[in-house]
């Protein structure tokens, strides 16, 4: 990916849809275990992001959005532990879920 962030109009729609998808998964967050909240955040809901983020650098404020919304979304608005605990795999005693962050950089 650019090492420069992308204009911001690359990005529009997709906070929205990113959006959408987490507010259509919260009916069922209390049926579901933190590892089962990690799996649907992973591979339905930030996978949404992968081809994006391979081709452009996301802005910052971008970033930090969707930080904001996964961990809403992760901890039903209430914060147990820092999301670098959440991002540690299982062995560590973390919930395994994926770093955007790392992402951009792996990118």
């Amino acid at each position: 990916s650019a090492t420069h962030p992308s204009p911001p109009e690359n990005w529009q729609g997709l906070e929205g849809r990113v959006a959408g998808r987490l507010r259509g998964w919260t009916g069922l967050l209390w049926c579901l275990s933190l590892q089962g909240r990690a799996l649907v955040l992973n591979q339905l809901v930030l996978s949404m992001l992968w081809h994006r983020l391979n081709t452009l650098c996301p802005p910052p404020a971008f970033l930090a959005n969707l930080q904001r919304l996964v961990l809403e979304f992760f901890w039903l608005g209430l914060h147990w532990v820092s999301a670098g605990v959440l991002h540690l795999p299982l062995e560590e005693g973390g919930q395994g879920l994926t770093c955007m962050r790392t992402q951009v950089h792996v990118f």
